[in-house]
């Protein structure tokens, strides 16, 4: 072994290699020449890149960031954080090739093979940091336009192109869609609620500045936020003239919505006024100025679209028939100024929807039919975003058949969510001023770590069909359904309890099987 170190020894210094051979202080003053070169604009030497990266704020603990690390042969993937003692923990490392070495690749597969190496930890943080070990001109956002690839690797059409926003645009290409945000109880009192004719934020959000905030943090990360707002129904009669703007039963009396109640199977009749059809216009007029000027562009309008009722004022009186056109006319208004977020619309609102939650996606129990097809969604579909009933409005069925029925009608999912326990709101439940929707397991901190795996999972069915609509729905047996896509893609789905067959399709219980058509084969 001796005889072997002294000849490496003995060959390095012939080529002038070994370290008794270097000059440390005359290399590292030629290594600074060169960088001030560089920063001279010299050509040939090093390149001097301002970075942009500013070390101003204190290293936060426990706030993950997504790493990546492209090389000249791998490319790794991690989540990262610090410690309470500053120490970093490295989470969900992965290694994988460098896309363009050994094999040219174009740009677009460049940046999808990296949005695909992201795709397991992009929901674990909304920031990254990328060591992109080429030479690449950083721009003060924080991107940066490619220089020149080196170490082999070859990538088309790659030069001068922004390599973050490359990256971006391949992760918003594979996802469902936008998220999108129903923000509930914010305004006007809250949930029980005065008329929107002014605009009043509930302090407990922090007033109206924080709303402003929220709505620009959402305009930067791409979430859709849509405060709710409640246009025929009000607990007050503050801002508006009780005698002509409620709407009025046979009788002549002020007419509050009827909710019937599953568990006294009563009526409960809260004094939640229905505001009249003659009064939506003027009304609309007013929550479109306030919207203005508080920068307010979507608009969830809860169950406008859903109720469609007349007016039996004795002095004006109006017909259902007679109040649908007002009711079009209001949301047209509307429509043209703000997107619009509707909870199971009807046909009338179609035309006027951004798009539509809570498409009942199985029947209520309370039918004698054999199966529910999901006709609205099959008219919808391609046309309207939509999304399926939230899985914890109630606690009757699993997060596997949840998911099994998202995929079945090609809904959308969506999760009721809050900050505090459901416990909390027990109170508002007994209360008999006002109406409170029941909510199961809202808090958000038990479905965090959730919720990313049901949207990853169908977001992978949902890719194969995204642009595809569906011919034809059929009930094969009990608990178990064969939908088929006009592109080919056949998904078997089984609710069942014991493993079903089809077109020598073996489905497991409570899952499902997707077959896409290869050529002229399946």
């Amino acid at each position: 072994m001796t005889e072997i170190r002294e000849k490496v020894r003995q060959f390095l210094k012939r080529n002038r290699m070994d370290h008794e051979s270097i000059d440390i202080r005359k290399e590292c003053e030629v290594f600074l020449q060169d960088m001030q070169n560089g920063l001279n604009g010299v050509k040939d030497c090093l390149d001097m890149l301002p970075t942009y990266i500013p070390m101003t704020e204190d290293i936060p603990s426990d706030e993950r960031v997504i790493v990546m690390d492209a090389g000249g042969t791998n490319f790794r993937v991690a989540v990262v954080y610090f410690d309470e003692n500053k120490k970093p923990v490295i989470e969900d490392f992965t290694n994988h090739p460098m896309p363009g070495a050994g094999e040219e690749v174009g740009q677009d597969e460049f940046f999808r093979t990296v949005a695909e190496y992201l795709r397991p930890v992009i929901h674990k943080s909304n920031k990254i940091g990328f060591c992109f070990s080429y030479p690449t001109d950083i721009l003060p956002n924080g991107d940066g336009k490619l220089i020149r690839f080196s170490k082999e690797i070859r990538v088309r059409d790659m030069i001068g192109q922004p390599v973050g926003a490359g990256i971006l645009e391949a992760l918003k290409k594979d996802q469902i869609d936008p998220i999108i945000l129903q923000y509930t109880d914010w305004a006007n009192g809250g949930a029980k609620n005065t008329p929107f004719t002014k605009l009043k934020v509930i302090g407990s959000i922090g007033g109206r500045k924080s709303l402003t905030e929220l709505l620009s943090y959402g305009e930067k990360e791409g979430v859709s936020i849509f405060p709710t707002v409640k246009l025929l129904t009000s607990y007050s009669t503050r801002g508006i003239r009780a005698s002509r703007d409620i709407t009025r039963f046979l009788d002549n009396t002020k007419a509050v919505l009827p909710v019937f109640n599953l568990v006294t199977r009563q009526v409960d009749q809260f004094r939640q006024w229905l505001i009249s059809p003659g009064f939506l216009p003027d009304y609309v007029s007013k929550v479109l100025s306030w919207a203005k000027r508080t920068g307010i562009e979507n608009l969830a309008v809860d169950n406008a679209g859903v109720l469609l009722y007349g007016n039996y004022y004795r002095k004006k009186q109006l017909m259902r028939s007679d109040a649908l056109p007002l009711f079009r006319k209001a949301l047209d208004s509307l429509s043209k100024e703000c997107n619009l977020l509707f909870s199971n619309a009807n046909s009338y609102a179609y035309a006027n929807a951004s798009c539509i939650t809570d498409l009942p996606a199985y029947g209520s129990g309370r039918r004698a039919v054999d199966y529910s097809v999901p006709f609205t969604q099959m008219v919808l579909e391609n046309d309207v975003p939509y999304s399926m009933e939230a899985f914890n409005q109630n606690n009757t069925r699993s997060p596997e058949y949840y998911l099994l029925k998202a995929i079945e009608t090609k809904s959308s999912l969506k999760w009721i969510l809050t900050k505090e326990d459901e416990k909390e709101f027990t109170e508002a439940y007994l209360s008999k001023k006002f109406i409170m929707k029941p909510y199961f397991q809202t808090k958000f901190s038990r479905w965090k770590d959730r919720i990313g795996e049901y949207y990853r999972e169908y977001n992978s069915f949902y890719q194969k069909v995204r642009n595809a609509e569906i011919t034809s729905h059929e009930l094969l047996e009990k608990d178990f359904v064969k939908v088929a896509y006009t592109n080919g893609v056949t998904v078997y789905l089984n609710y069942g309890t014991e493993k079903k067959t089809a077109d020598g399709t073996v489905v497991d219980p409570l899952s499902y099987t997707i077959k896409e058509l290869r050529g002229n084969e399946e």
